[in-house]
């Protein structure tokens, strides 16, 4: 399976989809800047999955993504 090189610590209790995509932007822009990755694979809820793509897009890098909800049962 894939192993994430790092955790962005997104989750709190009783978030909204508002605070967690701000929090999503905000930790991957660091990252992005620091990291410089070639591509990214992102893997998750919706949400998460959408601020990913947004991030990287607007970083001008690579990218792969899959939201969970569009995984097989």
């Amino acid at each position: 399976g894939i192993e994430p090189d790092i955790s962005l610590d997104l989750m709190q209790p009783n978030q909204t989809l508002n605070g967690l995509m701000s929090r999503c932007l905000d930790r991957l822009d660091t990252v992005l800047q620091e990291r410089k990755p070639a591509c990214v694979v992102a893997q998750g809820d919706t949400t998460t999955v959408a601020a990913s793509a947004i991030a990287v897009n607007m970083s001008s890098r690579g990218c792969a993504f899959r939201s969970s909800s569009a995984a097989p049962k």
